[in-house]
């Protein structure tokens, strides 16, 4: 017998990474138990590995490599399709670690139960030069965000390398006033080479970049029942979003 085939609404949003807007569709039950399986391990890992398989499932544009997207471009698009699946709400609880007892030390202690409405969260647009450094006067560099597919491969490299591969790995192209050469033209040796070419304190701005590079973020304010203890809870990174 041949079972019927059943169609999926198909959403759409924006990422920083693609001009055009990006479709997807919502969870299956498949993908739900793909998160349950996951969160039951309690293993960072076995999350990531999770998160990039629901995205790739769930993206209706197959040639788009999850690997690929920056990190700040994974979060957004799993709270998208996370919203469109199990509920535009998700329930949080927090400890009040308030000290009420400064000579003991004590914490309050006190479990806050909050909501947080993921239609809510902000996904401010990059500025127009942002990732933009000039090495000289006339030659300059375009970076774009690190990939989680960059972070893993420059963590597999000797420490003191790591900045210098994650810098290579994330230059889009390299410029000056005639011409415009693409990273991807490249060889990894080279652009390595190209890197550790660069002046220090050029170098260091481009670290900063990579170092604060953008993520989903949002501010939960509440008040402790227990102890009146006002709360200004940051949430970053999908451990923080989704328990």
């Amino acid at each position: 017998m041949s079972l019927p085939k059943i169609d999926l609404p198909v959403y759409t949003t924006n990422i920083h990474s693609k001009k055009l807007p990006i479709q997807f569709t919502p969870f299956t039950v498949k993908e739900s138990t793909i998160l349950m399986m996951a969160k039951e391990s309690g293993e960072v890992q076995a999350m990531i590995d999770a998160i990039r398989q629901i995205l790739t499932n769930c993206l209706v544009d197959k040639s788009i490599v999850v690997n690929k997207l920056p990190m700040i471009d994974l979060e957004w698009l799993f709270i998208q399709i996370h919203s469109k699946s199990s509920g535009e709400t998700v329930p949080l609880h927090f400890k009040c670690k308030n000290i009420t007892n400064k000579e003991t030390v004590t914490e309050c202690g006190m479990i806050l139960q909050c909501e947080i409405d993921l239609r809510n969260i902000k996904y401010e647009p990059l500025p127009k030069d942002y990732g933009r450094f000039m090495l000289t006067e006339h030659i300059g560099i375009q970076m774009k965000l690190p990939t989680f597919e960059a972070t893993q491969k420059a963590l597999n490299v000797p420490q003191s390398l790591q900045d210098h591969m994650l810098a290579g790995m994330c230059i889009d192209y390299v410029f000056d006033e005639t011409t415009v050469t693409n990273a991807d033209d490249a060889e990894p040796e080279e652009l390595m080479e190209f890197v550790q070419g660069i002046e220090l304190a050029n170098f260091n701005k481009i670290k900063d970049f990579l170092d604060e590079v953008p993520t989903i973020k949002y501010v939960i304010e509440t008040t402790c029942g227990k102890c009146d203890y006002h709360h200004n809870i940051v949430l970053e990174g999908l451990a923080d979003f989704f328990e």
